[in-house]
């Protein structure tokens, strides 16, 4: 089965980011993601669309709490 959502562990894995920041990625306005109560799935085609209309762009990280 191709796998068509990732967790925000292996968000952090493909971008090479901490667990941290890649949960304050995942809070950023915009960012594509379903979240199933206190988990939370990304979409592997929202991701990349994501990826391609901000490349280029600084990304502003939610403050940590």
């Amino acid at each position: 089965m191709i796998e068509n959502h990732i967790t925000v562990d292996d968000l952090s894995k493909y971008l090479k980011i901490s667990k941290a920041k890649a949960y304050r990625l995942v809070k950023t306005e915009g960012f594509p993601k379903i979240s199933l109560g206190k988990e939370i799935r990304i979409p592997v085609n929202g991701l990349d669309e994501w990826l391609k209309s901000n490349l280029g762009k600084e990304i502003h990280l939610a403050s940590s709490i």
